[in-house]
């Protein structure tokens, strides 16, 4: 679908009425974020040129123009959060009920990079606090490994979801995470090994890398086909299939392990 598609501010508050009139979150144009931008930087090239002029009509004219900036922005940023509220939610019952059984073929592009994110940080802590207090261990949980998702995502119907959090739009520039500055944490050097039988993909430092197992890894083999995943170095791991097996660092295979993904092998 092309970016210049009209949007009018009727359209907006069509869309915002519908998202309210609704409890599942609606289905709008993949490019609709770039719709937004493209509509907004329209009416402020119209509004900047009306003040160069000095004449009544003209001021009448700003002066409406302003208003109706002012409005189109409430009505974004209402329509934003009503969706954003929903995807909060969305993420929240797949995390607790571990099934790829939430319809998520109405998430924008930049909502599924959201979705992912909540799902993955939510999946983390649960692990890390709530199945450690269920299996009488201490809480813990790491703040400097980026979590991840660990289970394969149901098929979009709209195009495949990426698989790096990585908007498909030519014009977006994903943000720069931040990550948190550990007190007292270890660094995972390693990278991963991969020993797969179906030939898994792994990242480029991988492929030159000894196939010696140190403290900080872990041989495992998988129970169930996980997707691609990238920790906090960029480093990526997988995809694995069934009875692949590899050598991975050992945050990443104790997680796995936990949501029953993979066994180690001794």
């Amino acid at each position: 679908m092309e970016n210049d598609v009209a949007l009018t501010y009727e359209k907006l508050y069509e869309l915002l009425r519908r998202e309210k009139g609704k409890e599942d979150l609606q289905l709008l144009d993949n490019v609709f974020f770039l719709q937004v931008v493209a509509y907004l930087r329209e009416k402020d090239t119209t509004y900047s040129m009306s003040l160069t002029k000095n004449d009544v009509f003209s001021m009448n004219e700003r002066q409406r123009l302003q208003t109706e900036l002012h409005n189109i922005h409430r009505l974004v940023k209402e329509l934003y959060e009503r969706r954003e509220k929903k995807i909060l939610e969305m993420a929240l019952n797949r995390s607790r009920t571990s099934a790829n059984i939430i319809d998520t073929t109405s998430l924008l592009p930049e909502e599924r990079a959201m979705f992912d994110q909540l799902v993955s940080n939510m999946d983390h802590f649960r692990v890390g606090v709530l199945q450690n207090i269920l299996t009488l261990k201490d809480p813990s949980v790491s703040i400097t490994t980026l979590p991840l998702r660990l289970f394969n995502e149901p098929t979009i119907p709209r195009g495949e979801a990426p698989k790096k959090v990585v908007i498909e739009h030519p014009s977006f520039v994903p943000p720069t995470a931040v990550t948190p500055t550990p007190a007292i944490a270890p660094t995972i050097t390693a990278p991963v090994v991969s020993v797969s039988s179906s030939g898994a993909s792994v990242s480029a430092a991988a492929q030159s890398a000894s196939t010696h197992i140190n403290a900080n890894q872990l041989n495992v083999r998988f129970i169930q086909e996980v997707p691609q995943v990238v920790d906090s170095d960029m480093a990526t791991f997988g995809p694995f299939n069934a009875n692949d097996t590899a050598i991975i660092p050992r945050e990443i295979a104790e997680i796995w392990i936990e949501q029953g993904a993979c066994v180690e092998q001794k």
